[in-house]
């Protein structure tokens, strides 16, 4: 198998990378796919500065991708890195193309000084959770809540 690549994304992947959010929102229930609107947030997030879009590219094939954005957090005083999205088509699975996609998202979150990541995942993806444990993410006891505006 060749190398998978990790690169920033362009407004271009926009449409595919879309796609990938609604098979996340398969699993996640709380979202309805919109592809206007995940095609709109993914090139709200490539414009802005203090956000990322990575891909994974094999074989000129875009099969996973990462979004990250800073925040700021009161409880560690600095910047923290929401992680937005993390999907990879599943065929690709399980031979480290995740793993990838995360430590590029570290390694920018260090870049920018940020003190730690957080994240949510539905909590019936138990794969989700198995591989965040592995990689070194604690599961929180705070629940998410949101509403819309």
């Amino acid at each position: 198998m060749r190398e998978v690549l990790i690169e920033k994304a362009v407004a271009g992947d926009a449409p595919l990378l879309a796609e990938m959010i609604n098979k996340l929102f398969d699993i996640e229930k709380d979202f309805k796919s919109d592809i206007a609107n995940q095609i709109n947030g993914i090139i709200m997030l490539i414009k802005k500065e203090q956000a990322v879009v990575f891909k994974a590219v094999y074989e000129d094939k875009i099969i996973g991708m990462v979004t990250g954005q800073l925040v700021v957090s009161t409880a560690s005083g600095g910047y923290s890195v929401l992680l937005e999205d993390l999907f990879v088509e599943p065929d690709y699975r399980l031979v480290g193309t995740g793993k990838k996609l995360l430590k590029s998202i570290i390694s920018w979150a260090h870049q920018k000084e940020a003190r730690r990541i957080q994240l949510v995942a539905d909590e019936t993806n138990s794969s989700a959770a198995s591989f965040y444990t592995a990689m070194g993410f604690s599961p929180s006891r705070m629940t998410g809540w949101y509403q819309y505006l």
